[in-house]
């Protein structure tokens, strides 16, 4: 569930008050638990016991697909 979600609205500001270069990004406030999913899935992944056999038994191309696709639900 905390993978498949609608991204939030943009918030970091755009124009001349905001530089990328000096100014701190703003993040979502639920990304820190977020992250922890994708880090999670990502160390599993990349896991030496990862069995390729078993997992494309579970990780389809729905689920690639609803993992990389941007819906604004």
């Amino acid at each position: 569930m905390n993978l498949f979600r609608p991204l939030p609205p943009h918030l970091n500001p755009t124009g001349v008050e905001y530089d990328p270069e000096e100014d701190e990004p703003i993040l979502e406030a639920a990304w820190p638990h977020i992250q922890i999913v994708y880090e999670f899935f990502l160390r599993f992944v990349e896991s030496p016991e990862f069995n390729a056999g078993i997992a494309k038994q579970v990780i389809t191309h729905g689920f690639i697909s609803q993992v990389f696709t941007i819906n604004n639900a």
